[in-house]
């Protein structure tokens, strides 16, 4: 077989598709990175379904501080259920075991959710698995 000439544009070519498809292949192995967290509470409940969102939002308040603090949107689903529809619909949350916590990505994909009982170790290891 001969040889193949390969010019100047022909490798410039060339190794521009090897970085594309490097940059692709790091893309898809970088893990996802959370962008906004969400958090439905309620604060007008009956006595006997109280604990769990008492609970809650002291979990809630003790995790989310510093910077952390600016990644949450906090929801009152007793006082604005408007503003958590399209979660609780978008993500198939069942507003029977509330409190709920969702973490999103840039593009609004789900991460990971809590519903019903919060456990703060939880919620810290997650947040540092999604670069928070």
């Amino acid at each position: 077989m001969g040889k193949v000439k390969i010019g100047a544009a022909g490798l410039a070519v060339w190794l521009g598709l090897v970085l594309a498809m490097l940059a692709v292949t790091a893309a898809a192995e970088s893990p996802a990175r959370l962008t906004k967290a969400v958090y439905m509470t309620a604060t007008q409940v009956c006595a006997c379904n109280l604990k769990p969102y008492q609970q809650g939002d002291k979990v809630v308040a003790k995790v989310f501080v510093g910077s952390r603090k600016e990644l949450l949107e906090r929801i009152d689903i007793s006082m604005d259920m408007v503003s958590a529809e399209p979660y609780i619909v978008k993500y198939k949350l069942d507003i029977t075991c509330m409190p709920a916590l969702i973490f999103l990505d840039a593009k609004d994909n789900l991460l990971w959710s809590a519903e019903g009982t919060m456990r703060g170790e939880e919620i810290t290891k997650k947040l540092r698995e999604f670069g928070q």
